[in-house]
């Protein structure tokens, strides 16, 4: 929203003119006259929308886009007098939460990647390990941006003979000073554990299997499946998905099987 006002005695012929200020050619957003019955006219489509009351003047943008930044400039033109004064807009945006995958693992290296997309303006990558350790250095990023002007984000990050749990991907953007942030659990720091190999079922009765998940800490993010293997076609039983930064999903909701 964008506003000017007329302060003192405002002349009884005046016109008030709102555009963004361009090198090549001005974009004129609204204009009001009070010399011809407080005519207003608007050139911006359904991008804006202004109008003039008891000396204030107001132009709401919607739907701000990247090329929307830039100088604003309110002109006020009235009995040989002329006034402006000019208004800065800068765009931003936040961009989405970072998907954060093991990408390959081999003994005791791990190749990591982190992908976000959606920002304005260019953000900040940021890897930490679970104490919080900056590794940013150690990581190969790349930043470009799409058929919108948004920033995209494609970093890398190889670890060898790793001594952390866990490591996080943060995207920062330094206009906002928000920031988003996941964390994954490198493999190898938990394990699962079955209370039995071999279990004997009695036809017509229940079975219970049991496993359990060996950890120190629980990871930030986790899918569990149980499944039927063989012979025959593979049958998914059960599948449990948890993210702490959202609600659990369980995609057998309607039994208590597991």
């Amino acid at each position: 929203m964008l506003s000017c006002q007329l302060i003192g005695q405002v002349p009884a012929n005046f016109q008030v003119h709102w555009y963004k200020w361009e090198s090549t050619k001005n974009t004129t957003l609204y204009f009001y006259n009070s010399t011809e019955n407080g005519t207003e006219l608007g050139w911006a489509g359904d991008h804006a929308k202004g109008q003039y009351e008891n000396g204030v003047s107001v132009v709401k943008l919607f739907l701000m886009q990247v090329e929307d930044s830039g100088q604003y400039v309110c002109a006020v033109t009235g009995d040989a007098v002329y006034q402006e004064v000019i208004t800065q807009v800068i765009v931003a945006a936040f961009g989405s939460a970072p998907r954060l995958t093991i990408e390959n693992q081999q003994n005791n290296s791990t190749t990591l990647w982190c992908r976000s997309q959606g920002w304005y303006p260019q953000p900040e990558v940021r890897w930490t390990d679970s104490i919080g350790q900056n590794i940013t250095a150690m990581a190969e990023t790349g930043i470009q941006k799409d058929v919108k002007e948004l920033y995209q984000i494609h970093s890398t990050l190889r670890l060898a003979d790793i001594a952390s749990d866990t490591i996080s991907c943060t995207i920062i953007n330094p206009l906002l000073k928000r920031h988003r942030k996941k964390v994954i659990a490198i493999s190898g720091f938990f394990d699962v554990e079955a209370e039995h190999d071999i279990i004997t079922a009695v036809i017509g009765e229940n079975a219970i299997l049991p496993c359990r998940l060996i950890t120190k800490h629980l990871p930030p993010s986790m899918e569990l499946q149980w499944r039927k293997v063989g012979p025959g076609e593979d049958k998914t039983i059960y599948f449990y998905l948890y993210d702490e930064s959202s609600p659990l999903v369980n995609s057998y909701p309607q039994d208590d099987k597991c």
